[in-house]
């Protein structure tokens, strides 16, 4: 999607316009369905998108792994340490080990 988005920038302002709404509207709609926190999650989780985050969106990955810490039954202090992780992860500081950690305290399954 993000290359027909970038090709569709490159189209002249003359060419078909309603084709061209179409289409924008046909991306809007797709990117809604990825408008979800387990996506947006595995995104930054994933080395080559954790750099290219957008204003506010960290605040919102830290509520999301908070959330899916709680579910995986972490403590307040497991969750602080979670958090740690991801601030040092985001920062290239440290490789992530904290997926295997999610995954084993959970029983196997990150996502409930």
């Amino acid at each position: 999607m993000a290359c027909i988005t970038a090709s569709m920038k490159k189209l002249p302002r003359t060419f078909n316009q309603e084709f061209k709404n179409h289409c924008i509207s046909m991306i809007n709609k797709r990117l809604e369905e990825f408008d979800d926190d387990n996506y947006l999650l595995a995104f930054f989780l994933h080395p080559r998108f954790r750099t290219c985050l957008k204003y506010g969106v960290w605040q919102r990955i830290v509520i999301i792994a908070g959330k899916v810490a709680k579910n995986a039954g972490m403590d307040l202090e497991c969750s602080r340490i979670l958090c740690s992780q991801l601030l040092m992860y985001k920062n290239n500081e440290t490789n992530l080990i904290l997926m295997e950690l999610m995954i084993q305290s959970n029983g196997g399954q990150v996502w409930n």
